[in-house]
This record gives structure tokens, sequence and C-alpha cells, in this order.
């Protein structure tokens, strides 16, 4: 890995037994569970991202990119984690309908009672 990488901050370990590159840091004698001790670091440009951010959003109970990016955490590292998940939360047309908003009905514009040319309001209407 370069030595300028903005991944050097997340003291990346190679784990033999998993065989993927892991999280390090300062976590190894706290009592959680191993998967979030060490999380799997996933490149943000990795096909997979997408189907496991839209197979946690489920988890999250859609209930928007900050929790489904906190579930994501629990076992995974993305790169770039927060855009990935906004960006592909974007797509999910479930999310999209239960975050919309009722859309409220303009008023429409009163036609005037006095008529200014000869034809009638009744006229005006059925156009007769």
């Amino acid at each position: 890995m370069n030595q300028t990488s903005r991944n050097n901050k997340l003291e990346p370990q190679f784990d033999q037994t998993k065989r993927l590159l892991v999280v390090g840091g300062r976590l190894q004698f706290a009592q959680i569970p191993e998967e979030a001790e060490h999380q799997i670091i996933i490149p943000h440009d990795d096909p997979v991202i997408e189907k496991l951010i839209m197979h946690l959003r489920v988890k999250a109970c859609y209930r928007g990119p900050e929790t489904t990016l906190a579930v994501l955490r629990e076992r995974f590292w993305l790169t770039q984690g927060q855009r990935e998940v906004k960006r592909v939360l974007r797509k999910c047309l479930t999310c999209k309908h239960r975050h919309t908003q009722s859309v409220q009905q303009k008023n429409g514009t009163v036609i005037s009672r006095k008529s200014t040319d000869s034809t009638t309001i009744h006229e005006h209407w059925t156009g007769l």
C-alpha cells in the first residue's frame, strides 16, 4: 500500500484466516465481537458494495444513510462510505417512497363574477 494512501490511517492488516484486508487499530482489547473489532476493508469501487448496502438497508429499517452506514460499519469498512451509501440509497425506490412528502394542492385562480365582455359566466364555463 502507498505511504500516502488515505487507508493508512486505518492501520490495515492482512487477516490470514479470512484472507482479507481488515482494519487494525487500538480495539484489540475491547470487549466487542471480532467482526466489529476488525472490520473488512472494501474499496469504494467494488461491485459488491451496492448489493451489500441494499441488503443492509432493510436491517437499518430504511432509516436513512447515517443509520445504514452505522449498520454497515458493524462488520465492514467502506472507503468513502458515506458518499457510497448516499449514492446507493438515492436509487432505492422504497426509501424514496418512505421519505416523500405529500403534495399540497395549490388554490386555483378565482374568476370574477362581473364579466367585462358580453359572454356570461355560464357560457365561459360550458363553452356555449
